[in-house]
């Protein structure tokens, strides 16, 4: 997937996750990625290795891992663990905020309300720190927040 609009399809009683990618009103190319465990949810997506295509990142709902699936259209070509994260914390939304145009992490605890980020370059967390605390009042509004 570039530039052009995708949509990422998943059927509930295989798992399997399939992609659409679309111009306009057109599929254009389609094909499936494979089959992935239902404890498994895509949690965001966006290109996390700089490489202009958009990638898939996953959390693992039983254990709180977090993996990241770089891709190149219709392929898969690299899948990484990237870490664990507790299971009040989810992914609030996933955006460049450092300008290095690669898609990082924003993490908000749902329980007592702190935010961190990580700031990834492809299957690493390159950097992360805590940007403080807001009342569980308060909802993220960005580009892709949940």
């Amino acid at each position: 997937m570039d530039d052009k609009g995708a949509i990422i399809w998943r059927d509930s009683d295989t798992g399997t996750v399939a992609i659409w990618i679309v111009n306009g009103f057109q599929v254009t190319q389609s094909g499936s990625l494979g089959a992935v465990p239902s404890n498994w949810t895509i949690v965001g997506t966006g290109d996390m290795n700089g490489d202009g295509k958009v990638d898939l990142l996953w959390r693992d709902s039983d254990t709180g891992t977090v993996a990241i699936w770089l891709l190149n259209g219709l392929q898969v070509l690299q899948i990484g663990s990237v870490g664990s994260v507790p299971g009040n914390w989810i992914v609030a939304e996933t955006g460049d905020f450092d300008g290095d145009a690669k898609r990082d992490i924003l993490w908000r605890d749902t329980t007592a309300g702190s935010t961190a980020i990580w700031f990834m370059n492809g299957l690493q967390v390159s950097s992360s720190a805590s940007l403080g605390t807001v009342p569980n009042a308060w909802t993220i509004q960005g580009q892709n927040a949940d």
